[in-house]
C-alpha cells in the first residue's frame, strides 16, 4: 500500500469511526491551537484535522512560542492531525512532536519517475509510470508530474522558488538541459489540455491514460 493511499485510508477509517473530520491550513491550525477551549463535535468524541506539509511549515518556526500553539493541539487526547507531505522524502520528515501527530509522504518512486522525465527516456518513463499508475491515483500522478514540469521550466529561466535547496536547483537545472523550451512548453501545454479534459468531461480518456499518450508525444 503507498503512503498517499495509506492517508487516505486513514481518513476513512476515522470517518467510520465516527470522528469529526477536518481540512485546515497552518494558519487555521495555529489559531485552534491558540485557542482556550476546543469543543467537540455533539455526537463524536474525536476531531481529525487533515492538512498537507505541516512538518514543512514547521520546520521554519524558530522559537518556542511559535510551536506553542501545535504543541498544545498534539497534547490534547481527543484531536489527531493527519499531515499529508507531498515533496518530503522519508530522511528530510521531521517534526518536533509526534504523539498525535500521524503523516505520511510519497513513495520513493515518485521522485525517480519525475527524475527520469526528459525527451529521450521515454522507456525507461513508461516503465516507471507503468508501476506506480498501479499503485496511486492518476490526478495524484497528474499533480506531482504537473508540478514537477513547472518547476524545470522555471529552471530553465533560472528562476526558483524561494524554498528551493542549493542542490535542488543544480539538480533542477541539468534536468530542465535536457529539454529545449519547444518541447517544455509543449509538455506543459498538454498536460493542461488534460486538466481541462478531465474537468470538463470533453474527453472519455481518464487521467492515467492521457499521462501515458503525453509521454509518447512529448518524450
Amino acid at each position: 500500500m503507498t503512503a498517499y493511499q495509506a492517508y487516505q485510508d486513514k481518513i476513512h477509517q476515522y470517518r467510520a469511526e465516527k470522528a469529526e473530520i477536518q481540512v485546515v491550513n497552518v494558519d487555521q491550525l495555529k489559531i485552534l491551537g491558540g485557542s482556550q477551549d476546543i469543543s467537540l463535535p455533539l455526537f463524536s468524541q474525536t476531531i481529525v484535522y487533515t492538512i498537507s506539509n505541516l512538518s514543512s511549515s514547521i520546520s521554519r518556526l524558530k522559537t518556542k512560542e511559535a510551536l506553542l500553539p501545535f504543541e498544545t493541539l498534539e497534547t490534547n487526547k481527543a484531536i489527531i492531525i493527519l499531515d499529508w507531505e507531498d515533496g518530503k522524502s522519508a530522511r528530510e520528515l521531521k517534526l518536533p512532536f509526534t504523539k498525535n501527530i500521524q503523516e505520511a509522504k510519497p513513495s520513493k518512486s515518485i521522485f525517480q519517475l519525475l527524475d527520469s522525465l526528459y525527451p529521450g527516456n521515454l522507456t525507461v518513463v513508461e516503465h516507471s509510470f507503468r508501476v506506480l499508475s498501479q499503485q496511486q491515483d492518476g490526478m495524484f500522478l497528474f499533480t506531482m508530474i504537473s508540478r514537477h514540469i513547472h518547476a524545470l521550466y522555471l529552471a530553465k529561466q533560472n528562476h526558483f522558488s524561494a524554498k528551493t535547496q542549493p542542490w535542488q536547483r543544480v539538480k533542477l537545472s541539468s534536468q530542465a538541459k535536457k529539454w529545449t523550451d519547444k518541447q517544455i512548453e509543449r509538455y506543459i501545454e498538454g498536460l493542461h489540455r488534460a486538466d481541462i479534459a478531465l474537468k470538463t468531461g470533453s474527453s472519455p480518456l481518464t487521467m492515467t491514460q492521457s499521462l501515458e499518450i503525453l509521454f509518447v508525444h512529448c518524450l
